[in-house]
C-alpha cells in the first residue's frame, strides 16, 4: 500500500482504496464525515472531541452575535433614537431556543436522542426573557386574549417598533427585576404602557415609560421640579414602578392578576371591587371582578404580548434580535454636567443622548444632583475616561456676550435661554447693572451653575417667597388678580415679559419675602 505523507483527509480519499479509509479512520480517529462507522472503543474519542469542538464554536458564535450594538449615528431624529452598525439576520422563530442558546453535544452513544444542552446563556434578550416566564393566567380562555392575539399578529410592524425601543431599556429592566426575583413578565409591563417611550403622555396626564400620573409618582419618590422630571428618568422611574408592583403585589397577596389591574386602576378600585364580590358571595378573582373597559383588558393584553414573545412563530411574527446583555450603563458622574458637552466626548448624537436621559428637562444635571446619566454601554469607559480630564466650570457651556447699547441683563438672559442670577454668578456681578462694550460670560447651560431651586421661568425662589401653580386657562393678567398684586411685579419677579407663555404646572412667584 502506498504510504500518503501530510495529506488531508478529502485529499486520502481521493486515492485511497475504500478498505484502506476505514483501516486509517480506526487507528486515526478520522475525519467529520457523515459516514456511519461501527461503535468501538477507537471511535468514542471522536465522538467526544467533535462535542468539544461543536461547544467551542458556538461559544466562539455567540460572543459575535451578543457584542453587536446599536451605534448612535448623526443626523438622526430624536424619536426614533438610533440606528445600528450591524444587528444579527437571525430572527428568533422557536420557543426552545436551540440553536441559538448553545450547541447539543450527541450522548455517549453517538447519537442525539436524549441531547443535554450544554451550559451557555441565551445569546439573545427574547430567549432569556420566555425562559424566564411564569405567569400562568387564571381564564386561559379568555376571548379577549385571543382577540388581541389575532391583532397583534395581523400588525406585525408593532414588535418592530417595540423591539427598536425596547433594545435600549429591557435589558436594564429585566436586570432590576431579576435582582428583585419579580416575574420577568413585568418587563412588558411598558410595551402595553407607553410602547417604552420615555415622552409618552396619556389622556389622564400619566408620563413617561411606565405611566405614573403625578400623586404616585410623587408617592413612590419620584422628583418633579425646573431640573427634573423623575417620571422619564429610566433609572428613577423603574424603581419607582418595581416598588409600587412589590407594595400591590403584598397588598394582594401575591395575586399578580390583581396586582397588573391596580397598577391600571389604582389600588382602591380593586380593592373596592373585591371587597364587593366577596360580600356577594362571588369569586373575587381579576376575571370576575367588575372592571372599566380599560382595567378589563389590562391583564389579557399584557398576556397576549407575553404568549406572543413565548412562541413567535405561531402568531406569524419575526422578533428582531435584541442581545442578552447590557445595552446601556449608568454613569456617577458626581459633578454637575451638560449632556451636551458629554456627547461631544463621544461619537453619538447630543439629540440622541438628551432622549435617553429625558428626566433631565434642562439638558444638564441638577447642581445638587443626582448626576446619573445612561449612555450605550460601549461608549461607557470613554466618557468616563473624558470627562475625568475636564473640570467643574469645563462640563458647562459658556458663551461670550458684549451688551449693546439699551441691552438689560433680563434681555440678555431671555436671549440665551438662562437665567439673570446665573449670569450674575458666572460674572461675579454685585448688581444686575450692566454698560456698553462690556463682555459677560455666560452659561449656557441654562444658568444651572448654582446650587438652589428656580421656577420654571428662571427666577430663583427664595425662602419664604409665595408661589403660585399655573392651571390650565390661567393667564398673567388673572393670576394677578387672584393674587392682589401688579402684573408689572409678576413680570419682574419672574424675569419674564407680557408675551411669555404659560404652561400647567409652571411655578410663578407671587409674593417676595421681606
Amino acid at each position: 500500500m502506498k504510504k500518503i505523507k501530510s495529506q488531508s483527509c478529502s485529499t486520502a480519499l481521493q486515492f485511497t482504496p475504500r478498505i484502506t479509509l476505514l483501516i486509517t479512520l480506526l487507528i486515526t480517529g478520522g475525519c467529520s464525515t457523515t459516514s456511519s462507522v461501527n461503535t468501538s472503543k477507537t471511535v468514542k474519542p471522536t465522538v467526544i472531541e467533535n462535542a468539544k469542538i461543536t461547544a467551542a464554536d458556538n461559544t466562539s458564535r455567540q460572543h459575535k452575535v451578543s457584542s453587536r450594538q446599536y451605534v448612535p449615528q448623526p443626523g438622526h431624529q430624536a424619536n426614533k433614537l438610533v440606528t445600528e452598525i450591524s444587528r444579527s439576520d437571525t430572527r428568533l422563530k422557536n420557543s426552545d431556543g436551540v440553536g441559538e442558546n448553545g450547541a447539543v453535544a450527541p450522548n455517549e452513544n453517538g447519537d442525539s436522542s436524549d441531547n443535554v444542552q450544554l451550559n451557555q446563556p441565551p445569546v439573545d434578550l427574547w430567549v432569556h426573557l420566555r425562559n424566564s416566564f411564569d405567569l400562568k393566567y387564571s381564564n386561559p380562555n379568555d376571548r379577549t386574549i385571543a382577540s388581541f392575539e389575532k391583532w397583534y399578529s395581523d400588525h406585525p410592524k408593532y414588535f418592530d417598533r417595540i423591539a427598536d425601543r425596547a433594545y435600549w431599556y429591557m435589558p436594564y429592566i429585566l436586570e432590576q427585576i431579576e435582582a428583585r426575583g419579580m416575574p420577568a413578565e413585568i418587563a412588558i409591563l411598558p410595551a402595553i404602557e407607553s410602547a417604552y417611550r420615555a415622552e409618552a403622555v396619556s389622556r389622564s396626564n400619566a408620563v413617561g415609560m411606565w405611566q405614573f400620573i403625578e400623586a404616585t409618582g410623587t408617592r413612590f419618590g419620584l422628583r418633579r421640579d425646573w431640573w427634573m422630571e423623575g417620571r422619564r428618568d429610566l433609572v428613577h422611574s423603574t424603581r419607582a414602578a418595581l416598588d409600587y408592583l412589590d407594595f400591590l403585589s403584598r397588598e394582594f397577596n401575591g395575586d399578580w392578576e390583581l396586582a397588573f389591574a391596580a397598577y391600571n386602576a389604582g389600588e382602591g378600585t380593586i380593592r373596592r371591587e373585591v371587597k364587593r364580590n366577596a360580600a356577594a358571595g362571588k369569586p373575587t378573582n381579576y376575571p370576575n371582578l367588575k372592571l372599566r373597559k380599560e382595567t378589563r383588558e389590562y391583564v389579557p393584553k399584557l398576556f397576549a404580548v407575553r404568549n406572543i414573545i413565548a412562541n413567535p412563530e405561531k402568531y406569524g411574527i419575526e422578533l428582531k434580535s435584541i442581545p442578552n446583555e447590557p445595552t446601556l450603563t449608568v454613569l456617577n458622574l458626581r459633578t454637575q454636567t451638560d449632556l451636551v458637552v458629554a456627547a461631544s466626548l463621544i461619537p453619538i448624537n447630543e439629540s440622541e443622548l438628551l432622549h435617553l436621559n429625558q428626566g433631565y428637562k434642562r439638558g444638564v444635571t441638577p447642581p445638587n444632583g443626582p448626576h446619573q446619566i445612561i449612555v450605550p454601554s460601549i461608549y461607557g469607559k470613554q466618557l468616563t475616561r473624558e470627562l475625568d480630564k475636564l473640570s467643574h466650570q469645563q462640563r458647562i457651556r459658556w458663551a461670550r456676550h458684549e451688551v449693546r447699547k439699551g441691552e438689560y441683563l433680563g434681555r440678555i438672559a431671555r436671549q440665551h435661554g438662562v437665567t439673570i442670577d446665573s449670569i450674575m454668578q458666572a460674572n461675579q456681578m454685585a448688581s444686575n447693572l450692566i454698560k456698553p462694550g462690556q463682555e459677560l460670560k455666560i452659561p449656557l447651560s441654562s444658568g444651572r451653575y448654582e446650587y438652589a431651586e428656580y421656577s420654571e421661568s428662571g427666577a430663583k425662589i427664595k425662602q419664604g417667597d409665595r408661589v403660585y401653580t399655573v392651571r390650565k386657562g390661567d393667564s398673567l393678567w388673572r393670576i394677578s388678580q387672584s393674587n392682589g398684586i401688579s402684573l408689572n411685579s409678576i413680570l419682574r419677579w419672574n424675569d419674564i415679559s407680557r408675551s411669555s407663555t404659560l404652561r400647567p404646572g409652571q411655578q410663578l412667584i407671587v409674593g417676595k419675602s421681606s
